[in-house]
Formats: structure tokens, C-alpha cells, sequence
């Protein structure tokens, strides 16, 4: 056996797996920063802010239908080397948007980082599953997808602080500065975790000739449709919760992004939960917390008359969501290894369609038909999404049913 297919714990590449973290807790917090700035660059380059929203959708656009496309560069050049390219582009256009002159190289700016991203997230992703064998592989995804929740918590609320005394071409220079010490301290772990991803045997290379087509591989539509299923109904709810929070419950904004917190807190067990996973069987889990984000949804409209209930049901949601986003990351990174960055990066395209399209069209709902229709029809949907997923447990290769740990991990 090659030292690089060895079986890996994750204490051996933990290093590798924080810093992995730490690049999505970067990613995250550059596209969630505009809404809290968005006035200021209205007022910088003179356009209104329903024009500086472009920057927003921009991007979104440019990581939506950049992911699949640039995910093959990370399956002809190894995870590393992607990963690398991908924060590279990440500081340049951290440093475009600092010294953007116009809202035209701003908008320019924003769908470079967009495409960098586009990169960066599957390559992470991909780079967290390789690393450990399978059995951490669920504990070592739910690290680095906890970073998501960390920018939520911590990298906004820094970003804006760095906005609010040195303004928000500083905020991006910033960017561009911690991008570059993740870059130098991922080459300290890749080295000291003793990956050598970029090598091929010919396993993979008959992999590559018998699946050319990804798609042919059995359960990865189903996992992906899952995801998008469980994406639309998350961001058609969480978009609109605010607004729903300060019609029913009569209350302020403020407060409603306070509870917030809580879903923040629940997300961040997703090591924790990510580690259970790997012992419970990760496709079974992923049907039963499916399921139960089916049940939250359903029920959050109602929970709103009592600041407690609500807590604690945005608390459930966010750990149900983080383990959701875990299982389903950790399950398609282990289809094929020829073949991770693509589905990694079509499941990063799922997301973030789901991201257009939920709030967009439950808005819309919202509108007509109040908040708890939207529940309706975004438990609905989550529902399908967990049908997809035991679809998907059902029609998995052989290799992914065998025992991890002593449990059947499909069945």
C-alpha cells in the first residue's frame, strides 16, 4: 500500500484539517461581509444599494457556475495544488477589491473572488476527506465545515471592526493578509502530515478510464439533489427569520440576530457530531437528521410566541443543519477518489443555487401566503431531500457499504 493510501487518524493531520478550517471560516466571512457594509459601498462609489447588491449576486454567481468547472482543475493537478491556486486568486482579488477605483472593477473584483472560491471550498473539502481514511472522515469534514459557523460568530464581527476604525479597503487587505499565512501555514502542514496527493497509481488511473462520467456513479445525483433539497428549504427559512421574528414576536431586529446566535452555537458542534457520525454509519444518519430538520422547520413559526422555545429550537436546527452539511460532505467525498474535486465542486454548484433560488422564491411566498406556508412548503422540500438520501443509501457502490468501526455505514 502507498504511504499516501495509508489509514490516517485525524490526530495525524489535524494541522492540516484546522487550517483547512480556518480557509473556510476566511471564505465564509468575505461573502457574508458585504450585507453589513453594503451602504458604504453604495457611498464609495456613488451607486445605490440596490446596485451595490450586484457585488453580492456577482459573486454568488461566480462561485455558483465556477465550482463544477474549476473543481477539475483540482482532480489534474491534486488537491494541494488546487487548494493553492485557489487562495492565491482569493489575495489577488481581495487586493482588487482594496484598491478598486471604480464599481466596475469592484464588481470585477467580487466575481474574481467568486471564482476563487469556487476553488477553494471543494479543494478544502476534498483535501479534509484524503487526509484521514474513512473512518475520521466525518470527525475531519465536521472540523472544516464548522468554519462556516465560525465565520458567523467570529470572522463578521472581526471584519467589521476592522471596517468600522481603518474603513473597508483595509477589511479586504485584510482578507488578502490572512489568506496569505494560511497559505504559508498549510505548506507547514502538508508537510508535517506527510501527504503526497499529488501522486497517481494505477488503481486511480483504471478508476479514471472505467468512470469518466462521474454521474454514472451510483448515489451521487441522490446525494446531490439531497443537498440542494436540504439547502433550499434552510436559506428559503433562515432568510426570512428575521423578518418573520420581528412581525409575530413584535420585536427588534436586534434581538432577533442575538437568538441567531444560537443556531451559530448549534452549528459548531459539527466536530462533535461529525465524530458520532462516523460510529452511528454516516448514510443512515444523514436520512434521521434530514428528518428532523423536517420537524424544526415545520415547527419554528410556531415557536416564535416564546423567546425560549425559539432558542432552543434554532439551537436543534443548527446542530441538525451542521451535521446534515457534514454527512453530506463526508459521503460525497468518498465516491471516488479520482473524481472527489468534481463532485465536490457540483455539490458546491447545489449549494449555491439553493442559496439564489430559496430566499428569492420564498420571499416571494412570504408575501402572499406568510411564514408558516413557507415552513410548509421548505419542510416539504427537506423532506424530499432526506428521500433522496436513503435513495442514495440504497444504490451506493458496494465498497461504500461496508462496516466502519464495526457498523454497516449504508444500511
Amino acid at each position: 500500500m502507498a504511504e499516501h493510501d495509508a489509514p490516517r487518524r485525524i490526530g495525524n493531520s489535524m494541522g492540516l484539517v484546522m487550517t483547512l478550517a480556518l480557509m473556510i471560516l476566511l471564505v465564509g466571512s468575505d461573502e457574508m461581509v458585504l450585507s453589513p457594509i453594503l451602504w458604504q459601498i453604495s457611498n464609495a462609489f456613488r451607486v445605490s444599494v440596490s446596485q451595490a447588491a450586484l457585488a453580492v449576486s456577482v459573486y454568488g454567481l461566480a462561485l455558483a457556475l465556477g465550482a463544477p468547472v474549476l473543481a477539475r482543475v483540482g482532480d489534474r493537478k491534486g488537491a494541494g495544488a488546487a487548494l493553492w491556486l485557489g487562495m492565491a486568486g482569493f489575495v489577488g482579488a481581495s487586493i482588487l477589491c482594496a484598491y478598486a477605483t471604480s464599481f466596475l472593477e469592484f464588481l470585477l473584483a467580487r466575481f474574481l473572488s467568486g471564482l476563487a472560491a469556487g476553488l477553494t471550498v471543494p479543494s478544502a473539502y476534498a483535501l479534509a476527506g484524503a487526509s484521514v481514511s474513512d473512518e475520521f472522515r466525518g470527525q475531519a469534514l465536521g472540523w472544516v465545515v464548522s468554519g462556516w459557523s465560525w465565520s458567523f460568530i467570529l470572522g463578521v464581527p472581526l471584519a467589521t471592526w476592522v471596517d468600522r476604525d481603518l474603513g473597508w479597503r483595509w477589511m479586504f487587505m485584510a482578507f488578502g493578509i490572512a489568506a496569505i499565512l494560511l497559505l504559508l501555514f498549510m505548506a507547514w502542514s502538508l508537510k508535517r502530515s506527510h501527504l503526497f496527493l499529488a501522486n497517481r497509481n494505477a488503481a486511480e488511473a483504471d478508476e479514471r478510464r472505467a468512470a469518466a462520467d462521474l454521474f454514472r456513479l451510483q448515489g451521487v445525483a441522490a446525494l446531490l439533489i439531497a443537498t440542494f433539497g436540504n439547502m433550499f428549504g434552510f436559506y428559503g427559512m433562515y432568510a426570512l427569520f428575521g423578518a418573520a421574528w420581528h412581525l409575530h414576536a413584535l420585536s427588534s431586529h436586534v434581538q432577533s440576530g442575538t437568538l441567531l446566535l444560537a443556531y451559530g452555537i448549534g452549528f459548531a458542534t459539527s466536530a462533535v457530531t461529525g465524530r458520532r457520525a462516523d460510529r452511528w454509519g454516516r448514510q443512515r444518519t444523514l436520512v434521521i437528521s434530514l428528518v428532523v430538520l423536517t420537524a424544526v422547520i415545520l415547527m419554528l413559526p410556531y415557536s416564535m410566541k416564546q423567546i425560549a422555545l425559539a432558542s432552543i429550537a434554532l439551537f436543534v436546527w443548527g446542530v441538525f443543519q451542521s451535521l446534515t452539511v457534514t454527512l453530506l460532505t463526508a459521503s460525497l467525498s468518498e465516491y471516488s477518489e479520482v473524481h472527489r474535486h468534481q463532485i465536490m465542486g457540483w455539490y458546491s454548484f447545489a449549494t449555491n443555487m439553493a442559496v439564489t433560488l430559496g430566499p428569492a422564491t420564498m420571499g416571494w411566498l412570504d408575501v402572499r401566503a406568510g411564514y408558516a406556508t413557507v415552513s410548509v412548503l421548505c419542510a416539504a422540500i427537506t423532506a424530499a431531500a432526506s428521500g433522496s438520501a436513503w435513495l442514495a443509501s440504497k444504490t451506493a457502490p458496494r465498497n461504500l457499504r461496508e462496516s466502519v468501526g464495526g457498523r454497516d455505514r449504508v444500511s
